[in-house]
C-alpha cells in the first residue's frame, strides 16, 4: 500500500510521498521524522531505516532525528453503540469475576500465612516466659546467697 500526500492543486490523488533517501514511493511500514526541522514531511522507507550509512536528500532531516514507525491499521469494526456498551459490560463482568477470584485467593494465602505467625508468636512468647522465669530464679538464689553471706558475716 502507497502513501499518498492527497490530492493535488488539479484534484488528482496521484502524488505519492517518497523516501528522502532513496526517493522511492513509500509503502507501509515506514518512518515518519518528527524533528520540527523536517516539517513533518521526511518519510524513511524501512530498507533505508535499517542502512546505516544512509544519505538523505532532504537537507534539514540527519540520522539523529527521533523517528515514528508507521504501520498498517486495523479498521474499526462497525459495532452499534449498544454492541460495544454490551461487549464492554460483559468484558468488565469477567474481568471482576477475575479479580474477585484472586482476591479470594490472596485472602486464602494471607490467612496461612496469619495462622503461621500467631503460632510462631505464641512459641516465642512461651520461650520468653521461660527464660524470665529461669532469670528470675537466678536473680533469688543470687539475692538469698548474697543476704545469707551478709546475715553470717
Amino acid at each position: 500500500m502507497f502513501i499518498t500526500a492527497g490530492k493535488d492543486a488539479l484534484g488528482s490523488s496521484d502524488n505519492k510521498i517518497e523516501c528522502v533517501s532513496c526517493s522511492c514511493p513509500i509503502e507501509m511500514p515506514c518512518w515518519l521524522c518528527i524533528d520540527w526541522e523536517c516539517g513533518c514531511d521526511a518519510f524513511i522507507c524501512a530498507t533505508c531505516q535499517k542502512k546505516k550509512d544512509a544519505t538523505y536528500k532532504k537537507d534539514s532531516h540527519k540520522a539523529t532525528h527521533s523517528l515514528v514507525r508507521l504501520s498498517h491499521t486495523v479498521a474499526p469494526s462497525k459495532q452499534t453503540v449498544e454492541e460495544t456498551i454490551g461487549s464492554l459490560n460483559s468484558r468488565l463482568t469477567e474481568d471482576l469475576a477475575d479479580v474477585r477470584s484472586r482476591v479470594e485467593k490472596l485472602e486464602e494465602t494471607v490467612g496461612g500465612y496469619e495462622a503461621k505467625v500467631n503460632q510462631r508468636i505464641t512459641a516465642l512468647e512461651g520461650m520468653v516466659e521461660q527464660r524470665l522465669s529461669k532469670m528470675e530464679e537466678l536473680l533469688l538464689r543470687v539475692l538469698t546467697a548474697i543476704s545469707v553471706a551478709e546475715s553470717s558475716g
